[in-house]
């Protein structure tokens, strides 16, 4: 028995001990906040928190920090398409715990650049641009899902007119009752007509 168990030793070593971070994530990590090799790296991580628990874990804890760097080109920031790739691996990964920083990050100016992986950073036609394919920001909240509704149900009865249609497409995008539920409460309290319509439109009720 004793000989089995300290045969096991090395094993358990050779594999990285249970709980540890796998090497390769930590070298991906670096790669993320270089801006020669940020994107690269992004898409390799999504790909591997995908599969692996630990991973994610590793790579969701250090997100919010990251998405909190607002991209104002100061040296304590962080460059844009570094940050662009912050927000964009919180949403892919539904990281819930970089929701007080996305929120934060979209009551500030938009910053416009394609979600999805492989999408020109062009301005958006008016079909795209209700899908949020070039709001990062607004989509990565949209595909945390329900986890996001409730900041984003506050910003849809506090905002201005400009946030309130922001805040309308980020819940249209997560098509879930509780997001809908969210429009439908918000709706006789809506005063300008066209978001009142759209919210009308996207519950199907009449105009």
């Amino acid at each position: 028995m004793h000989r089995l168990l300290y045969a096991s030793v090395p094993l358990f070593y050779s594999l990285g001990g249970l709980g540890q971070t796998p090497p390769n994530i930590r070298t991906l990590f670096d790669q993320l906040n270089k801006p020669t090799t940020t994107n690269a790296a992004a898409q390799k991580i999504r790909e591997l928190a995908g599969q692996d628990s630990t991973t994610r874990d590793f790579i969701a804890q250090r997100l919010p920090s990251m998405i909190g760097k607002w991209p104002t080109g100061s040296t304590r920031q962080l460059p844009t398409i570094i940050w662009m790739n912050a927000v964009r691996l919180a949403g892919q990964l539904k990281v819930t715990r970089a929701i007080p920083a996305l929120i934060q990050a979209l009551l500030r100016r938009s910053i416009v650049g394609g979600y999805d992986y492989g999408v020109s950073d062009n301005y958006p036609s008016p079909s795209e641009g209700a899908k949020l394919r070039y709001d990062i920001v607004g989509r990565a909240l949209a595909d945390i899902g329900d986890p996001s509704v409730p900041a984003i149900a506050d910003i849809l009865s506090r905002g201005d007119v400009s946030m309130r249609k922001r805040a309308f497409f980020i819940l249209a995008n997560i098509t879930s009752p509780v997001a809908e539920q969210a429009m439908r409460d918000h709706l006789p309290n809506e005063s300008e007509p066209t978001i009142r319509k759209m919210i009308q439109q996207e519950l199907h009720l009449p105009e």
